[in-house]
């Protein structure tokens, strides 16, 4: 297998380290992203700790940053982050707790939504879905089916997109 380039490897951080770094994170005054240097899921980052029962488990570095500065999690919430939308960023004064839909609504409002081209499991582009609403709103004789195999997706996909149902953030 080959070795990933260096610049998308992430380091292996030394039994410590990571604790060592997240207790540092805690004392920094900056208004700066702190890039995380260690592991992640899902691109988040994230760190091994020992619990009560002697066994190593993985946490979320966001919730103990949040945990230690912002106090206990309260129910409902999770961590959003501020503005600086780098999913690494551990900086104390970007992270808070968010109810899921204010989370929501900031990606929405931040234009960070997982959506469209931003949707790594897309099978269309902006440019093809303006022109289907075109085709489709042209008055041609264009059925859903037809679309679809012209596009590459269900009649159902067609479908959606021409009521707005879908893709709803392309306008005209």
């Amino acid at each position: 297998m080959p070795t990933p380039p260096s610049s998308v490897a992430e380091p292996r951080a030394r039994w410590g380290e990571g604790l060592g770094f997240f207790r540092a994170v805690l004392t920094v005054d900056s208004d700066s992203c702190i890039v995380w240097p260690y592991g992640t899921s899902q691109g988040y980052p994230e760190m091994n700790i020992v619990d009560a029962d002697g066994r190593r488990r993985p946490v979320s570095v966001h919730v103990m940053v949040c945990e230690a500065v912002h106090g206990e999690r309260p129910p409902g919430t999770e961590v959003a982050h501020g503005e600086c939308h780098d999913r690494r960023c551990v900086n104390p004064k970007h992270l808070r707790w968010a109810t899921h839909n204010d989370n929501c609504l900031d990606r929405a409002r931040d234009g960070t939504e997982n959506v469209g081209e931003r949707n790594g499991r897309h099978k269309l582009t902006e440019a093809e879905v303006r022109e289907i609403r075109q085709l489709w709103g042209s008055g041609g004789y264009w059925t859903q089916r037809e679309l679809g195999e012209m596009f590459g997706v269900g009649r159902h996909a067609i479908g959606k997109i021409v009521k707005h149902r879908r893709w709803r953030h392309v306008v005209a």
